[in-house]
């Protein structure tokens, strides 16, 4: 048997010795939450207060800094939301981060807090140091589970947040990427963390045409008209954008699963199966849908339904 002599070459000191890739960095991230890519977002539905200033932002963040250099200013970088749940606060962010072509990490409380002492402190520093190496928009949902007021409470629990807090504040002031929060809790978060975002921007439930666009929106594809778009909008007062999205979705689904079922596919049972599988949460006033049932349900009876179907392709 013949042998084949083969040659060795040795990994280049330089190939062994390369730093991570772009990709691997952003894979990296994910260990502290949802990254979404710019061509995942979707435009929010806004109020007019909140699109203007939306707009002024988005426009500020894409000026050339010598531009704002000439009256002495800087492109505000930190930003946080606050408002009800289901606002879309998220979705917010995500428009802003996408148009300016960046992805967008939702950090979770949840990925960053340890039930070991002094490792929470060490994972908020873990997460700006991997931030810094990639340009990335860090979102931090939730900020008042990891930033709520400092307690004088000398026990481990108190002090842990404390340092969760400080530590926090340290990586706000270093970081020079963009850092936006949501809460729901305002009231409660530590006000040094407060101080260092400065848009401070309220995001509350949709006015009624805001509502309309919302229902319509995710009425697609059904076809359905817009009368009853405007009744749909009507029984849903009060309800957020997250909330109709539900129901909406739950008609599309209740279209294509009721006739299985040999349902009734009217409006009036169609939306009463729905408000019964779909209840809000305890906050507020609740949407004419669940406050007054009946009466919600008489309001859509007369409204022209059902919705066409898409083709099949």
């Amino acid at each position: 048997m013949s042998r084949e002599n083969r040659t060795m070459k040795p990994t280049p000191l330089s190939d062994l010795l390369k730093p991570p890739s772009l990709d691997a960095k952003l894979e990296a991230l994910k260990q502290y939450g949802d990254l979404r890519m710019p061509d995942e977002s979707e435009p929010p539905i806004l109020n007019p207060p909140v699109r203007e200033a939306l707009h002024q932002l988005m426009l500020e963040l894409s000026t050339p800094p010598e531009e704002l250099a000439l009256v002495g200013v800087k492109a505000r970088l930190r930003g946080i939301f606050d408002g009800p749940p289901g606002t879309g606060k998220t979705t917010l962010m995500h428009h802003i981060a996408a148009r300016l072509g960046l992805p967008m990490l939702v950090v979770e409380a949840a990925n960053v807090a340890s039930k070991y002492v002094n490792q929470s402190a060490e994972q908020v520093a873990k997460l700006f140091a991997l931030a810094r190496e990639v340009d990335v928009v860090l979102f931090l949902d939730e900020l008042d589970a990891l930033a709520t007021n400092r307690s004088d409470n000398s026990g481990s629990v108190g002090q842990e947040g404390n340092k969760v807090v400080i530590a926090l504040l340290q990586m706000l002031d270093r970081h020079d990427g963009m850092v936006f929060a949501a809460t729901n809790r305002r009231d409660i978060i530590d006000p040094a963390i407060w101080r260092r975002f400065q848009v401070q921007m309220t995001v509350d439930l949709p006015e009624p045409e805001q509502r309309f666009a919302i229902v319509k929106r995710y009425s697609k594809p059904l076809d359905i008209d817009d009368e009853t778009i405007g009744r749909i909008s009507a029984v849903l007062e009060g309800a957020s954008p997250a909330l109709i999205k539900n129901v909406m979705e739950s008609v599309r689904r209740d279209q294509i699963i009721g006739p299985k079922l040999k349902q009734d596919m009217s409006i009036v049972a169609v939306f009463r199966r729905i408000a019964a599988s779909s209840a809000p949460a305890d906050e507020g006033d609740q949407p004419p849908l669940w406050a007054r049932p009946e009466s919600a349900l008489a309001y859509l009876a007369d409204a022209p339904w059902p919705p066409a179907l898409p083709k099949a392709a």
